[in-house]
């Protein structure tokens, strides 16, 4: 699934589920920096994002790194919570997915 819109959702799965702390910080980094996903299909992430930033299953650690994976992608300085980030996404996250379509589609975050 390298670098496919199902990427997204493996990477989620894992950053949700797996044993490992270590696998899911890597999971978390994978969505929100790696070069194998576009900016655009970073942004196909943040609904699963939000949804695990209301998952009570999670770790404060996990919770942390979602909410930093948000921040990475879409360079919004929001914080922990997720109605604020779902109220963000209602009103900009068509915008900002059309800015990433627009841009340097495989410009990695914190490269530009």
């Amino acid at each position: 699934h390298l670098g496919t819109d199902e990427t997204i959702k493996d990477f989620l799965d894992v950053f949700r589920s797996d044993a490992s702390m270590e696998v899911r910080e890597r999971a978390g980094c994978s969505l929100a920096k790696s070069g194998m996903l576009t900016r655009e299909q970073r942004m196909k992430a943040v609904p699963g994002l939000i949804d695990l930033g209301d998952d009570d299953s999670l770790n404060e650690t996990t919770r942390n790194w979602v909410y930093q994976a948000l921040r990475e992608i879409t360079n919004e300085p929001l914080p922990n919570s997720p109605a604020a980030w779902r109220n963000w996404y209602s009103k900009y996250g068509a915008a900002k997915q059309q800015e990433f379509r627009q841009g340097d589609s495989w410009a990695v975050l914190g490269n530009n």
